[in-house]
């Protein structure tokens, strides 16, 4: 927030707020509140509640209750510490004065409060989704007879996938170091062949790209859903990308290990790892992908989804 505005208005700003400490679960303001302060978060985390659902949680580095102070609207949402939080208070007499006397900053308040009335839309129209989907349920239960579910039915039947994205993270884990074990291994076979005839392989003789091709098709889907779940529950840009950069870290330490011990190994070790892979990704698929594909997308999508992925991992092997 602070990026565009002069370093007088910076000092400023240090001089009128003050310290302020909030313990876990304490309440730094409710929903329907007249907003008379703000706080910059310094460290700890804040989650914030509209209508009883949790929508966001803020961490250091961040504003909290601008949109009251700006705009005059009582607190659009309760604000709970989930930890202890360090934050800096600026009173709204103080936070006008400021606004007054720096146009850099209270054009860089508006901006932050754009953003936060757009995610405060979107939060909204995804409760009236979720409503909309009760009353479908509903109605459907109606023709057919059968029990009408009760929104806390179909809010705990949600809950029931909010683990699918890391179950997929943890299935591409388990698939997929012993995945580049195989790859590291069989590139030191065909090394080996060709050198037992005392031919000088190519690169693409080498390189067995049909596989890798299959599997980017394979792994880049599950990755891309898995990081949308997890976005969409909240997990911060930076967590996410760490997990797939640690799975990315491993998977290169198991491709290079298969090529350091694939000559050391019998074909019998080779084969079980090549097991544990191919059962590591079924399990993943039957427990986590189609029942999660099927959740959101329906049946039908996911039938027709599963069998071009099949066409399109049986062309790849095709052209080897």
């Amino acid at each position: 927030m602070l990026q565009s505005v002069p370093e007088v208005a910076v000092q400023d700003l240090v001089d009128l707020v003050m310290p302020i400490h909030f313990n876990k679960n304490e309440v730094l303001f409710r929903q329907g509140e007249e907003g008379e302060e703000l706080y910059f978060i310094r460290d700890g985390e804040v989650k914030l509640i509209q209508d009883g659902i949790e929508f966001k949680t803020l961490g250091s580095g961040t504003v909290l209750g601008e949109m009251g102070l700006l705009t005059g609207a009582r607190r659009s949402a309760m604000a709970v510490a989930t930890k202890g939080v360090h934050c800096l208070m600026l009173r709204k007499e103080s936070f006008d004065q400021l606004r007054g006397e720096y146009p850099e900053l209270d054009q860089s308040l508006r901006n932050i409060v754009a953003e936060r009335l757009d995610e405060l839309g979107q939060n909204r129209r995804k409760r009236e989704q979720a409503e909309d989907d009760w009353a479908k349920e509903a109605s459907n239960a109606l023709k057919t007879g059968v029990e009408i579910p009760s929104p806390q039915q179909l809010r705990a039947a949600h809950e029931e996938h909010r683990g699918a994205p890391m179950a997929i993270w943890l299935g591409i884990l388990l698939d997929g170091i012993p995945e580049s074990f195989v790859i590291g291994t069989g590139l030191v076979a065909i090394l080996l062949t060709y050198q037992s005839v005392g031919v000088s392989p190519g690169f693409f003789d080498v390189v067995p790209y049909t596989l890798m091709a299959g599997l980017f098709l394979s792994n880049f889907p599950e990755a891309l859903s898995s990081s949308v779940g997890m976005k969409n529950q909240g997990m911060k840009p930076s967590k996410v990308f760490s997990l797939w950069l640690s799975l990315m870290v491993m998977t290169g330490i198991g491709a290079g290990l298969g090529y350091s011990l694939g000559g050391a190994l019998s074909h019998t070790y080779v084969v079980g790892i090549e097991g544990v892979a191919a059962g590591a990704m079924l399990t993943m698929i039957a427990a986590a992908m189609i029942p999660e594909a099927v959740h959101r997308g329906g049946p039908i999508a996911t039938g027709v989804g599963t069998i071009f992925g099949f066409i399109a991992a049986i062309s790849f092997k095709l052209l080897e």
